[in-house]
This record gives structure tokens, sequence and C-alpha cells, in this order.
């Protein structure tokens, strides 16, 4: 999943979702000349809730077919404040929405620790993959 463009120093994984991410997944989608399939998230269409054991989780986004689960996205920055936290965090929404029925579930991390006005891009450093159908990416800024 390519990402070229690095957050801006203060912004937030919503804002960032929505100006980057989301139209990435929805160009991607809407390529794919398929009927039926739609994408909700950070910035378009209201997150899709997803309920297990009583508990509210909302991907960042969602790709549906009608009313099918099968892609959900998790993006986090990982940050000087609490890095560790958000890196589980992510991985554990990631693993969890597949969980909740997603045929495929993508966590996006990206790390923030260093990042600085000079920065533009982002390359790959590593996936994490936590099942046959969940994998999580860790880019950090060139």
């Amino acid at each position: 999943f390519p990402v070229t463009i690095c957050p801006l120093v203060s912004e937030k994984e919503p804002a960032y979702t929505s100006r980057v991410v989301l139209p990435l997944v929805t160009n991607w989608v809407n390529s794919l000349n398929a009927g039926g399939l739609h994408v909700r998230g950070d910035g378009g269409a209201n997150p899709l809730r997803i309920v297990w054991d009583e508990i509210s989780l909302f991907p960042d986004i969602t790709i549906m077919h009608y009313h099918d689960r099968l892609i959900s996205f998790e993006v986090k920055f990982l940050r000087n404040d609490d890095p560790g936290g958000s890196l589980t965090k992510a991985l554990g929404q990631t693993y969890m929405y597949e969980k909740a029925g997603f045929n495929a579930s993508i966590g996006i991390i990206i790390d923030c620790r260093k990042l600085g006005p000079h920065h533009s891009n982002v390359s790959s450093t590593q996936e994490i993959v936590l099942t046959d159908n969940s994998r999580a990416f860790i880019f950090k800024p060139v």
C-alpha cells in the first residue's frame, strides 16, 4: 500500500486519513469499476461502527460490497509520548477488525517520532503479519 506523503508536523490521524489515505483507497476502488463497492471513513461517509462483545470499534476506512465487509484500514501515528501504546493499539485494532467480519484488515502505522518539516515522503520499512488476512505496515519519514 503506497503512502507517498508524510503527515504534516501537527496533523492528527483523522485529518491525515482524510487528506491522504482515503483518496488513495477511493481512487483504487473506483478504478475497479465494480458495482456495489463503496468506501467509508474519515473525511468521507461516516466510518462503520463495529460492535464486538459490547465494545464499539470504528475502522478509519472500510471497503464494503453492499453489506459485506471486505477490507478495513486502521491509521495510527507513533509519536514520542507513547509509541508503544500507539503501536499495540494499531495492531490490536487491525486484528480485531478481521475478527469482526472483514475479509482483510490493514494497519497503516506512520512513525512520526522524528518527523520534521523537511520530510515529504515515507517509505515502507516493515511488515507485520498478524494473520493470513491481516497485515500492518510501518512507514518512516525519508
